[in-house]
């Protein structure tokens, strides 16, 4: 991991069972670890709190999502600032054993490690808070690019053919077939 990311590093073993609290602030430098070919964000100005509940088999994140994340429109490609805010759970079990569960929210911390890093977990739950779409309000979009877009849409359904052409290109074999379809 990236230099960085180590201030999200947290060490569990001297700490006392119970609940613990962090508070990390997401921005630019946080997202520069994690470029790569199938991310979309760059910047952002994200609050997260992180509730570290600690016990003797486990450990239960209970991370708080909220921010403003700078993305681009779908539609016209122009900056886009986008409010995220959404809580996620993740729990880590000590064990020794690779969890095969498809359970997304149930990982594995082996039993000779003694501390964490949370950096994933942000950035994957980053990725959850985002909608599928990301457009500006109505009436925000670049018309210019809209505009341009529009002219290669395909605004017409193309026509289908009608019956009796159908009728007229069908094979006997076919029409024999289909007459047996439309008794019954």
């Amino acid at each position: 991991m990236e230099e960085n990311l180590k201030k999200y590093d947290i060490s569990f073993v001297g700490l006392k069972e119970g609940i613990h609290v962090y508070n990390y602030k997401i921005g630019k430098e946080f997202f520069t670890d994690f470029i790569n070919a199938d991310s979309v964000f760059e910047d952002g100005d994200i609050d997260v709190e992180l509730q570290l509940e600690k016990s003797s088999t486990m450990l239960v994140l209970m991370f708080s999502i909220k921010g403003i994340l700078n993305v681009e429109c779908d539609v016209c490609m122009d900056p886009l600032a986008l409010n995220i805010s959404n809580d996620f759970r993740q729990i880590c079990k000590f064990s020794d054993k690779v969890f095969t569960d498809s359970d997304d929210e149930v990982t594995a911390i082996p039993l000779s490690d003694y501390e964490i890093n949370v950096a994933r977990f942000i950035y994957e739950f980053i990725h959850l808070c985002v909608p599928a779409k990301m457009i500006h309000q109505d009436g925000e979009c670049n018309d210019k690019i809209k505009d341009i877009v529009s002219q290669y849409l395909l605004t017409e359904k193309p026509e289908l053919e009608t019956e009796s052409e159908e009728n007229e290109n069908v094979d006997p074999r076919w029409a024999a077939l289909k007459e047996l379809k439309n008794k019954n």
